[in-house]
């Protein structure tokens, strides 16, 4: 049902950026990180790599860091 909604509203033009998941997993097991049309993200440690916690496999589009902690 989730999936459905992401698409339809992607098709209607609007933007969607999901987070993969934190399964550590294949992404394309997981909503809405399977939905092909959307901007799919994974996470990166502080260093570049990709966090063993990411989920990860061809859904994923790009990789980010973590966000910034205030000190």
């Amino acid at each position: 049902m989730l999936d459905a909604a992401v698409r339809n509203c992607i098709a209607s033009g609007i933007t969607y950026a999901v987070a993969a998941g934190n399964q550590g997993a294949d992404a394309s097991t997981h909503s809405p990180a399977r939905v092909s049309t959307a901007l799919t993200v994974a996470a990166t440690t502080d260093t570049g790599a990709r966090a063993s916690c990411s989920d990860h496999g061809p859904p994923v589009d790009l990789f980010a860091p973590p966000r910034s902690r205030a000190p």
